[in-house]
């Protein structure tokens, strides 16, 4: 498979930068995982995390399910969800119901699909 590598970026509030996740999950896309520039999507929100009812989550998800994206790379557990709960329901709609994998740098956190 040669899709998309999304990146999420978030940040709780409008006058927060993005562009420090941007250039880390970026760096991880290209450095680590071989990825070319031009197959990188970014995908961003500037609100809180305390539930997924954000734009660019939202957007993410959409091209996750219409099979646009082949992997997420995220920062930080916390800029995906602040609660387990939602974290667990990401992985599950991302990694097993979609086939997507899903990279957290903090963690070391490296998801993939079962073939």
């Amino acid at each position: 498979m040669t899709g998309t590598t999304a990146l999420y970026c978030r940040v709780s509030t409008t006058d927060q930068n993005l562009a420090r996740q941007r250039q880390r999950t970026s760096e991880y896309a290209t450095d680590t995982l071989g990825i070319e520039p031009s197959s990188i999507e970014v995908y961003s929100d500037k609100q809180t995390g305390t539930d997924t009812d954000r734009d660019g989550y939202r957007d993410l998800m959409r091209a996750i399910e219409s099979g646009e994206i082949e992997r997420v790379v995220a920062s930080e557990v916390s800029r995906i969800s602040q609660s387990v709960r939602d974290f667990a329901a990401t992985v599950e709609r991302v990694v097993d119901e979609n086939d997507v994998g899903l990279h957290i740098l903090d963690m070391g956190i490296g998801l993939n699909p079962v073939d």
